[in-house]
């Protein structure tokens, strides 16, 4: 039994809710997120070890970890803000907010980068 049948509760009304509440709809990004993130790039057969960190455990930086060719690789997953996003070449470039600083990212064809 899923969530919607034990909540008794319609795609549609789950919609709705999630439409109505921006705080929410910007937290459940956040999971899906992550989620899509270890489904399309984290189910390699190079990659072992794949851990998410606890979110309430600030001794942990990161959303994700991993060990990739014998070697450990955190990750943290950011959301860009929708202005800042425009066309750069064959990819995009865009913002993020790290902590109190700003961040900058690039997409290609091939990779994901962004540095606080």
């Amino acid at each position: 039994m899923g969530v919607l049948d034990r909540w008794k509760l319609t795609v549609e009304g789950l919609d709705e809710i999630v439409s109505a509440n921006p705080s929410l709809r910007g937290f459940m990004f956040g999971y899906v997120s992550e989620y899509k993130l270890r489904k399309t790039w984290f189910s390699d057969e190079r990659i072992s070890n794949l851990v998410k960190y606890d979110n309430h455990d600030r001794t942990k930086k990161g959303d994700l970890s991993f060990v990739y060719k014998g070697s450990p690789v955190t990750v943290e997953v950011k959301s860009l803000q929708t202005h800042s996003i425009r066309k750069a070449g064959d990819g995009y470039i865009g913002k993020f907010q790290c902590g109190k600083r700003w961040g900058q990212t690039r997409q290609s064809k091939q990779s994901y980068l962004g540095s606080c």
